[in-house]
């Protein structure tokens, strides 16, 4: 087996998800639902939480790394 079919099978980073969690907020800023939710960047995980957040405060980590927080007027 040449060097060429071991580049081949594997897919180029980009193409790679990332799993992200993805916290629903109440009026108290605590947790009140979570789920995962798979994206390429964290540009992405940002728009699609933004969607299921649905005006409400919610919180995106990429493992313990936060993304972002929005408190519900900010998005």
């Amino acid at each position: 087996m040449s060097d060429d079919e071991d580049e081949a099978s594997t897919p180029p980073p980009s193409f790679v998800r990332m799993r992200y969690t993805f916290v629903l907020l109440n009026e108290y800023a605590e947790w009140c639902d979570l789920c995962t939710l798979y994206a390429f960047d964290d540009a992405k995980a940002l728009a699609v939480s933004k969607t299921l957040a649905n005006g409400r405060p919610f919180e995106v980590w990429l493992g313990f790394h936060c993304i972002g927080v929005f408190l519900g007027t900010e998005h």
